[in-house]
């Protein structure tokens, strides 16, 4: 395998990490949100 290939795919995991943290964090603010109401 090549270092790009491996730094290309090392990307791809943290984009992937990144987006589903965001996702979740979304989804606990509108749980939060019916909470409220």
């Amino acid at each position: 395998m090549s270092a790009s290939f491996l730094d290309a795919s090392d990307k791809g995991c943290e984009h992937r990490r990144q987006s589903d943290y965001r996702g979740r964090v979304r989804i606990f603010e509108l749980l939060n949100v019916d909470d409220a109401v």
